[in-house]
């Protein structure tokens, strides 16, 4: 299509629907296909949403995890120096000679040098205590607490902690200038029994500054020995306290059991992390609030403006979709003469049901005419009766395709192909030009009927054609099938059974054409088959609803001769129809 075309396209389109307003079924496609589209494209976005929420944390999971490694490493070095430090003490002559004696004062002096050496070999240690059970003896190298028996040294919670068997990590509170002070306690067995316990009270404040020097930014990390008791942690809350009170640092705990590589949890709108040390039995746990590693990406915006980008293309890709499909309808309804109304205008498919039943009224108004004033006329008197085509099939056709655009309209192929199928019909029956036609184009044409019928009544007739190839080329009446067809789908279909059979059959016999139409659906009674074959021979029908028979049986023997037409009867699971024509 050219751009000029194109352009007379949309011009014709904007016209039709601004003649309707906000009645024009163009709306309604529209909003049909925007919701669709949107429903599509929310789909969508979860899915790549959630993929990129999982990749997104997944790399900054990554980037935390090298944070907590080097966290541990930091700790692992501290605990380390505290085990070189165990075997020097145990390794110092005076240190064993002590376990062996009693203290003497310059006993108990040497061992305090000693230590106090060690202890200034180290800058995150406070001081240092050895406790000798064998003596119940501790000697000190701080300044504040002097070498004395257990029962006169004056800090002793480390003994309360160590023996009740608690860990040998724990949190205390060490008295300092008439001042209690957080301090981390490592108590150590020197000879790898307890005849010497080495106690190295370490700067709380020196745990700060290796987790200030370790982290990307300002989150919550906390300390937990092995009996699950925190011992330092950036919530103050925390410190002190059961582990187990905090459910998701918990679970993140018992992750990390003999475990030294970072486990990673996502819960409650946080990123959990753990790591064992190596050197001790201390834990690492950390919480990283989700809006803190929003801030690192500062991806969320940018989704945001990817999304909304994609949902104006889509709104606008689904104006240009349902006029594509806005002018299919309006190929069809191009088709339709148009009547000028003084009626208010509703939209445009009420617009063609009124113009179709105008045109059929009208169509009734000349076949009248035409029947009075020409009855001596075969020819006229055929197309007359030909052209009574059946007007409850036009309209129950309409509803069809009406109900299927307003209530299940999904894309373009039903109400196309429904549209498509009536105008091929419309075109032939109201064709008054020729009477006659090929029966492999009345075949054609029967095939586009029971497609409409079978979108109506949801693929409830299955239709069998038996054809005799030489059989094609014959001429019959044209629009013979219809009117039988109609008959067995109407009076003939169970509902019960939601399956018809239908079969159409032919065959050449002494220059004859002989077709038969049989279907298995409800049958009729004796009464009835010979009420209508008395009626076909007479002329006369009774009843309404077998006008359509009568019509076509006439029609037959004013166009092929009297002894050519329509028998019906019973064939004991349906009825069979069979007509007959001239082969020529």
């Amino acid at each position: 299509m050219k751009l000029l075309e194109k352009f007379k396209y949309l011009i014709n389109v904007y016209g039709t629907v601004k003649s309707y307003k906000h009645k024009s079924v163009f709306y309604r496609f529209w909003f049909l296909i925007v919701i669709a589209l949107i429903a599509v494209f929310i789909l969508v976005s979860v899915l790549v949403n959630s993929y990129n929420n999982t990749k997104h944390y997944n790399n900054i999971s990554a980037m935390f995890s090298k944070n907590m490694y080097n966290m541990r490493n930091s700790f692992d070095s501290i605990f380390a120096e505290i085990i070189l430090e165990t075997k020097k003490i145990s390794e110092n002559s005076v240190v064993k000679e002590g376990k062996e004696n009693s203290f003497a004062d310059g006993e108990v002096i040497d061992v305090e040098n000693f230590l106090k050496k060690v202890h200034s070999e180290t800058d995150f240690v406070k001081s240092i205590y050895l406790y000798y059970p064998k003596y119940d003896y501790v000697v000190s190298s701080s300044v504040i607490y002097k070498s004395a028996p257990l029962r006169e040294f004056s800090d002793t919670d480390w003994y309360d902690a160590y023996y009740s068997g608690e860990s040998e990590v724990f949190l205390r509170f060490y008295p300092e200038n008439s001042v209690f002070q957080k301090c981390i306690s490592v108590c150590r067995e020197v000879f790898n029994s307890d005849e010497v316990i080495a106690v190295f009270n370490m700067n709380y404040d020196k745990f700060n500054i290796i987790r200030r020097n370790n982290m990307l930014m300002d989150y919550e990390i906390s300390l937990v020995n092995d009996s699950g008791s925190v011992i330092y942690s950036t919530d103050n809350e925390k410190i002190g306290k059961d582990i187990n009170l905090y459910k998701e640092h918990s679970d993140t705990y018992y992750m990390t059991s003999n475990n030294y590589t970072v486990n990673v949890k996502l819960a409650n709108k946080a990123l959990y992390q753990g790591i064992r040390v190596k050197n001790t039995n201390l834990s690492i746990i950390a919480e990283i609030p989700k809006d803190n590693i929003d801030a690192i990406s500062g991806s969320k915006s940018s989704t945001y403006g990817i999304f909304a980008a994609m949902l104006i293309a889509l709104i606008i890709l689904s104006v240009f979709i349902t006029i594509k499909f806005y002018g299919s309808f309006m190929m069809f309804f191009e088709k339709i003469p148009k009547e000028e109304s003084k009626s208010q205008k509703t939209d445009e498919l009420t617009d063609i049901s009124t113009q179709i039943s105008n045109i059929l009224n009208k169509k009734y108004e000349t076949e009248s005419e035409l029947a009075e004033s020409l009855m001596n006329l075969q020819k006229a008197q055929s197309i007359a009766l030909q052209s009574q085509f059946s007007p409850h099939f036009l309209f129950n056709t309409l509803q069809m395709i009406n109900s299927i655009a307003v209530a299940e309209f999904e894309g373009d192929s039903d109400i196309t192909k429904a549209v498509s199928l009536l105008c091929d019909i419309l075109h032939v029956a109201m064709d008054t030009t020729e009477y006659t036609c090929k029966f492999s184009d009345e075949l054609e044409l029967a095939k586009k009927y029971i497609s409409l019928q079978n979108m109506k009544y949801e693929d409830a007739f299955d239709v069998k054609f038996d054809i005799d190839d030489s059989s094609l080329d014959c001429t019959v009446t044209k629009l013979f099938l219809q009117p039988i067809l109609e008959n067995s789908m109407h009076h003939g279909f169970d509902a019960k059974r939601q399956k018809m059979n239908i079969n159409i059959h032919s065959h050449i016999t002494d220059n004859k054409l002989i077709v038969t139409v049989e279907d298995d659906g409800l049958g009729m009674t004796e009464e009835r088959q010979k009420e209508i074959a008395l009626s076909l021979d007479n002329k006369q029908l009774e009843k309404k609803d077998s006008i359509g028979l009568l019509n076509l049986h006439q029609r037959i023997k004013l166009i092929c001769g009297y002894e050519y037409g329509c028998m019906i009867k019973n064939n004991g699971n349906g009825v069979t129809v069979t007509i007959t024509f001239p082969c020529r």
